[in-house]
């Protein structure tokens, strides 16, 4: 059950950031638990929609030629003496996570050092799944986590607040109360939000990581993260719509997928 979960202080969150997430362009790069700041800037990048595919960077030809003729960032993973902070030893190498917490109109960067200003190696959208970790992991002075991967056989570095394990998905429509129709997709989540919350819980961080859909059901997927648990960081929510009656969205139903820490099995995170 997430009603121990989420906070009042959240729902509002998320009511503003399904208005405004069309609207940002860059996203973020905090250390875990930390609000937004000028780092995030270089951890996460602009709408690919407003980039002008005419466009060329300054650079950006020679940048292409390496990649195709086997250099560039992240053709060698970087020596150890190169890294900064301390290893952590947590993470096994083969083993696969997903992003989480990148907004829908938004990318993760994945960079050659474990450094918001390190040269990118590429840049993975929302809702990647199976990024195969090394195994190599640094905590830096900032206390954030970054953890070495490969894509796409190039060697990089990622804010581990933007990559998790995936646990067990449960249906939580019986524990929301019939909010009613609602205008539109952004008022009925900030509704499922609310109902599920509880007060005196932490303060989470919300993001849209897929936009409404439409089909024969309307959907929405919400991040959740920031809950003061070792394990479980938080639930990605699948929310269900229909609008058949022409009076608002009314729920459907509503999933709810574990966003883990340390590793995931069939009963949940470890």
């Amino acid at each position: 059950m997430l009603r121990t979960r989420i906070t009042t202080t959240a729902a509002a969150a998320l009511a503003a950031a399904l208005l405004l997430s069309a609207c940002t362009g860059d996203g973020e790069e905090p250390p875990p638990q930390e609000t937004a700041t000028e780092a995030e800037q270089d951890e996460t990048g602009p709408d690919p929609d407003e980039t002008d595919p005419d466009e060329t960077e300054p650079g950006e030809d020679e940048q292409t030629d390496e990649v195709e003729n086997g250099g560039g960032p992240g053709t060698e993973p970087a020596d150890q003496a190169d890294l900064p902070g301390q290893a952590v030893d947590l993470y096994t190498g083969g083993e696969t996570v997903d992003v989480v917490g990148v907004a829908h109109d938004d990318v993760l960067y994945v960079r050659e050092l474990p450094d918001p200003t390190s040269p990118e190696v590429t840049a993975l959208a929302p809702l990647t799944s199976d990024v195969v970790l090394t195994g190599r992991a640094r905590q830096l002075d900032d206390m954030a986590v970054w953890l070495e991967l490969d894509v796409e056989d190039r060697v990089g570095w990622a804010n581990l607040r933007y990559l998790a394990y995936l646990g067990m998905v449960t249906d939580e429509t019986s524990q929301i109360s019939d909010p009613g129709p609602q205008d539109s997709m952004a008022d009925l989540a900030a509704a499922v939000v609310e109902d599920l919350q509880e007060d005196g819980a932490p303060d989470l961080d919300m993001t849209v990581a897929e936009d409404v859909q439409e089909g024969d059901l309307t959907t929405i997927v919400v991040d959740v993260q920031g809950y003061a648990d070792d394990s479980i960081n938080g639930h990605r929510l699948h929310i269900f719509a229909s609008d058949e009656g022409g009076d608002g969205y009314r729920l459907v139903s509503v999933e709810a997928t574990q966003i883990c820490t340390r590793g995931a099995t069939e009963q949940g995170c470890l």
